[in-house]
C-alpha cells in the first residue's frame, strides 16, 4: 500500500487524496477475495475429512454439513 506524503493531503481540509481512497478500496477488495478463498478452501478440506478425523476434531456430521453448505461469502 502506498505511503502517504504531504503532497497527498489536501491542506485546507486535511483529507487524503482520492488516489489514497482508491488504494484503500483496492486493498479492501483484495483482503475480501483472500478471505473468501480461504473459506472456500477450508470448507473443501472439511468436506474431505474422514469420520475418524471428524471425531478426533470433535465435529459431528451435522456440523460439517452445516459448515460446508454455506456459500463462501458467509462466515
Amino acid at each position: 500500500m502506498k505511503q502517504l506524503t504531504y503532497q497527498d493531503i489536501d491542506l485546507p481540509t486535511g483529507k487524503a487524496s482520492s488516489a489514497d481512497a482508491i488504494d484503500t478500496s483496492i486493498a479492501n477488495v483484495e483482503a475480501t477475495l483472500r478471505r473468501w478463498h480461504r473459506r472456500s478452501e477450508q470448507r473443501r478440506r472439511l468436506a474431505g475429512l474422514s469420520i475418524r478425523l471428524l471425531d478426533d476434531a470433535g465435529i459431528t456430521e451435522a456440523q460439517r454439513f452445516e459448515e460446508i453448505s454455506k456459500p463462501f461469502w458467509k462466515a
